[in-house]
């Protein structure tokens, strides 16, 4: 799996990822959160929409495809 979205770096950038975080279940490896940071809402959502990343979603072998997908605005203030 991790293969697979290392693979889709490039993607990733051509839609304005910014970076990326990788949670998973201590007690169970196979359950986990991808978190992307875009540069923008529309980039985020064009990246969701985008049928290389269906196909190799698929091509994973992820059961059931992404299962869920949330959008969320970040607001940072310095201390």
């Amino acid at each position: 799996m991790k293969r697979a979205f290392d693979d889709l770096q490039p993607l990733r950038e051509r839609h304005g990822a910014r970076g990326h975080r990788i949670l998973r279940l201590a007690d169970d490896p196979q359950d986990y959160m991808v978190i992307i940071e875009f540069a923008s809402f529309g980039g985020a959502q064009g990246f969701t929409e985008e049928p290389l990343l269906l196909r190799a979603i698929d091509a994973a072998g992820i059961e059931g495809g992404a299962h869920h997908v949330q959008y969320v605005e970040e607001f940072r203030e310095q201390l």
